[in-house]
């Protein structure tokens, strides 16, 4: 079976990680293994500055140290139409805690552009830019010392608050219990029907 992506490096030590997953980038627990497990090869690979997490076609989920998005990008958490519990712990990270509870619960969408003025993404740009100006930030940081930025890395990602690991996976923990009541899967049926949900 083929890996959910693909991945190249090149001289300047800027690796890409590209999700290539049609129709929207789902991924099996097979294939988020393959993806956390390229990532920290990637990471130990010493030819390797910096990785860009990219993705062809609809659907991208990623929590990353800089977010460059296209002017057609939007942000969603859907699962509660879908009768699970999704990636709050990761979105809080970008987003304040009322934006978060609000695209939760309601799971309407945001722009790019709200995104940006919200402070969770550092450029808005074309879709044709988009890698270019992936690329020009990725430069700039393969430039630093690998050794001061590795420990920038790990003191920023030190005083986050609370583990993100831990958050999730007790986030998680709710999607099971919600799968245990008629009203998943009622949600879940909607979805797939391409139905108004009947609670």
């Amino acid at each position: 079976m083929s890996k959910p992506f693909t991945t190249s490096i090149d001289s300047h030590g800027i690796a890409e990680l590209v999700f290539n997953k049609p129709p929207v980038n789902a991924f099996t627990s097979q294939g988020w293994a393959d993806i956390a497990a390229e990532i920290e090869d990637l990471g130990q690979t010493s030819a390797v500055r910096v990785i860009i997490i990219a993705a062809e076609g609809r659907g991208f989920c990623g929590a990353a140290d800089i977010i460059v998005a296209s002017e057609c990008a939007t942000f969603a958490v859907p699962e509660v139409d879908r009768g699970a519990m999704g990636g709050g712990a990761h979105l809080q990270r970008m987003f304040p805690v009322q934006k978060v509870r609000y695209m939760y619960f309601t799971g309407e969408a945001i722009t790019a552009q709200e995104a940006y003025r919200l402070g969770a993404v550092e450029k808005v740009v074309p879709k044709e830019k988009l890698r270019e100006t992936a690329r020009e930030i990725a430069l700039k940081i393969a430039e630093k010392s690998p050794v001061m930025i590795a420990l920038a890395k790990e003191a920023l990602t030190g005083i986050e608050d609370g583990n993100l690991e831990d958050k999730y996976r007790w986030e998680q923990g709710f999607t099971l219990q919600a799968y245990s009541d008629k009203d998943s899967q009622e949600a879940r049926d909607a979805f797939v029907e391409k139905r108004d949900a009947k609670f």
